[in-house]
Parts: structure tokens; C-alpha cells; sequence
């Protein structure tokens, strides 16, 4: 139809303006923390972006996306490799373009809640098995099969997917997707991405609990980029771990997060309150926020992993 053409246009706009965003992220990771050698966890990283950005432009050692749904490591190689190969025809790109190989990060499909960082079996395998049991669709994340699947010890950290959607914790509310890592399954020509390339091993259980756990023993820096439900999951994690982290928060889902309170006692119900929330929730710690330059959710809230004076 008429609209195709369109619809695709818009879509290649959307992808545009968020490789823009993962792009300046990275340039702010690369300015305010010393990455070299850092093994870097990224928590919801979605298909990927942000983790091969990160790796091709830094100098991190590993980069490791915790994310339930698999990533779309074809396209992402793909563009890469085009990339790392292009004719020096722009210095400053190919002054990013660190190296000619594409580097690969790790993957664990997992959804990050506490019982999960901490590495409890029965919640690890649960979540485990709740991400095979996800698909993404136009409303986010939803299971598969009409069931009902729950990770986590408590209605603070609960996640349950649905058919209807993503709810974190239990609460009969639609999931709200972020379109922040909307990336539509066709290429520039409008054909249908062909993801057989992606070559994404499946651990079992088991190694994926050990992969965790290794992973997240030698974590120096955890960052996160529009992370919605794992927001506080991902803040606690590096807090307790008195790691550097970075969190570009997104959506509020202030009925999804009714125990969210400022010290104020008013509940957390704007974008504004989710970054206050998040400084306060970090008080022990040295935390800052800044705005970052591009538009939409763009205010990071970093620590560096000291603990604060006084």
C-alpha cells in the first residue's frame, strides 16, 4: 500500500534518532568513567545497541547484556563490520571505529530482579525460564501460550508476564513499552532483517546461573539505558556493589511501583520524581545526575561508586 513506503521511513527515522541516543551515551560513558579494561554489565540492553556501541568505541574489555529477549546480533554485526571497514573518508568516525574486528558482547537472557543478582537458584532458573517463555510484540513483552509466569521474592521485585503484557510488580496494568529501543524488523531497502547469522547460543539453565554469577563477580561498571521495570533492580545492584553505574530511567509506571516514595513521602508519579527517587534511593553513595544531549528521557543519574562523606 501508499502507507508502506511511509510507515518504513518513520521507521528508519526512529532507529536514526536512537542510535543517535545510544551514540551520545556512549560519548558521556567514555568522558566521565575510565573504561579500560572495564567489564561492563548492561541491564536491559535490549537487542544490543548500546553493548556493540560501547565495545566498538571504548576500551572496554566485555560488555554483557542481562535482557530476556534475544539480540539481534546480525544487524548489529552487520553494520558494524560495514562500518570498521568503510574508507577513512571521516577521521573522527574512524577515530571511534577502534580496531577492524567487530566485538562481540555476552548475552544472558535472563529478567534482573534482586533474588536474581544474588544468585538464588530457584529464582535464577525461574527467570530463566520465564524469558523463553517471552516474545516481543507491540505491547513489549508477553508470553507465550496465554500463560502466567512470576520471577522474584517479593512484590517489590516480582516481575509477571501475561499475554496481556509485562507487569512489574503484580498489578492487572497494561505494559507500557519505552520506544526508545523501537527497531523494526526491516532493513533500509524495506526487506525483512534475516536474523539467521545471529548465532546466539542457548545456555541451559545451569550455565546460564554460573555465567551469571561469574559475570557479575567481576563487574566494574553497570550502565543501563531506558531500563523501565529492572530501574531499581539495577540501582540496588551497583549501590550494594559499590560499583560506578549509569541509568538513563525512562518510564515512571508509578501504579506498577506504588512502595516508591521520596523522603517527602509523596509517591513517585512523574520523570522527575523516578530521578529524584533514584538519588535518594543512592544516598550512601556518591551520585550525581546530568542532562545528556539529545531530547526525550535524557537525564543520567551516575554514581562512582564511593561511598559518599558523612
Amino acid at each position: 500500500t501508499s502507507d508502506a513506503p511511509r510507515s518504513r521511513a518513520r521507521a528508519r527515522r526512529r532507529r536514526r534518532a536512537s542510535h543517535e541516543k545510544v551514540r551520545q551515551f556512549t560519548d558521556w560513558l567514555r568522558d566521565t568513567f575510565d573504561l579500560r579494561d572495564a567489564r561492563v554489565v548492561d541491564v536491559a540492553g535490549g537487542k544490543g545497541t548500546l553493548a556493540y556501541d560501547v565495545l566498538q568505541r571504548t576500551e572496554a574489555a566485555e560488555v554483557c547484556v542481562i535482557d530476556p529477549r534475544r539480540m539481534r546480533r546480525g544487524r548489529l554485526r552487520r553494520r558494524w563490520r560495514d562500518r570498521l571497514s568503510r574508507t577513512r573518508r571521516d577521521e573522527d568516525e574512524d577515530e571511534d571505529a577502534r580496531g577492524r574486528e567487530v566485538r562481540e558482547p555476552k548475552h544472558l537472557r535472563l529478567y534482573f530482579t534482586r533474588a536474581v543478582w544474588e544468585g538464588d537458584e530457584a529464582s535464577v532458573r525461574a527467570s530463566y525460564e520465564l524469558a523463553r517463555k517471552s516474545r516481543w510484540c507491540v505491547k513489549g513483552l508477553v508470553a507465550d501460550g496465554g500463560g502466567t509466569y512470576e520471577v522474584g521474592a517479593n512484590d517489590a521485585s516480582r516481575v509477571k508476564v501475561t499475554n496481556e503484557g509485562v507487569f512489574a510488580p503484580i498489578r492487572d496494568r497494561n505494559y507500557q513499552r519505552s520506544n526508545e529501543d523501537d527497531d523494526e524488523d526491516d532493513d533500509k531497502n524495506g526487506n525483512k532483517d534475516d536474523d539467521d547469522d545471529d548465532e546466539e547460543p542457548d545456555l541451559s539453565a545451569d550455565e546460564t546461573r554460573a555465567a551469571l554469577l561469574d559475570v557479575l563477580e567481576r563487574c566494574t561498571h553497570v550502565i543501563a539505558m531506558h531500563p523501565d521495570q529492572a530501574t531499581d533492580a539495577v540501582i540496588d545492584f551497583a549501590i550494594e556493589r559499590r560499583l560506578p553505574f549509569a541509568i538513563v530511567p525512562c518510564c515512571v509506571y508509578s501504579k506498577d511501583f506504588p512502595h516508591r516514595r521520596l523522603r517527602s513521602g509523596a509517591r513517585v508519579s512523574t520523570h522527575r520524581d523516578l530521578v529524584d527517587h533514584l538519588i535518594e534511593r543512592a544516598f550512601a553513595v556518591d551520585v550525581h545526575a546530568r542532562e545528556l544531549p539529545f531530547p526525550g528521557k535524557n537525564i543520567v543519574v551516575y554514581g562512582t561508586g564511593a561511598r559518599r562523606d558523612g
